[in-house]
């Protein structure tokens, strides 16, 4: 069987990484089972194996998406001025924004519900 083009696998993966973003989001790492993303993406667990080794290595891939959708509303904009008043206002500004995008809030749930105190090594990701 020829393999896939790589457009047609960069298109699965991205495909995969947003239903397991939304997922994960909703529900946190326990709460969401190699089986629901596939039934999510309408692939089999093989092929969810084939883009990614393991539930845990989705999830952080997850968590990197997560964290640039923080850095884009937050704090890209912040190393644009020198300003501590301005910093804090546009800080405020990026988390309204944030806030203003229903699926981002509920994912940011899910994703630090997700996290347990034992979870440092994700937790620190984050640091």
């Amino acid at each position: 069987m020829a393999r896939k083009p790589a457009t047609d696998t960069e298109e699965t993966r991205r495909q995969i990484l947003e239903a397991s973003f939304h997922l994960f989001g909703l529900k946190g790492y326990d709460g969401v089972s190699v089986q629901d993303i596939a039934k999510a993406t309408n692939l089999s667990k093989g092929a969810l194996y084939w883009h990614f080794h393991n539930k845990e290595e989705l999830y952080y891939e997850c968590l990197k998406d997560f964290r640039h959708m923080l850095r884009r509303y937050i704090f890209r904009q912040l190393e644009l001025v020198d300003s501590p008043v301005q910093r804090v206002e546009l800080f405020f500004e990026g988390i309204k924004n944030l806030l203003q995008d229903q699926e981002i809030v509920d994912c940011a749930a899910g994703f630090f519900i997700g996290m347990g105190r034992t979870d440092q090594e994700k937790i620190s990701y984050f640091r």
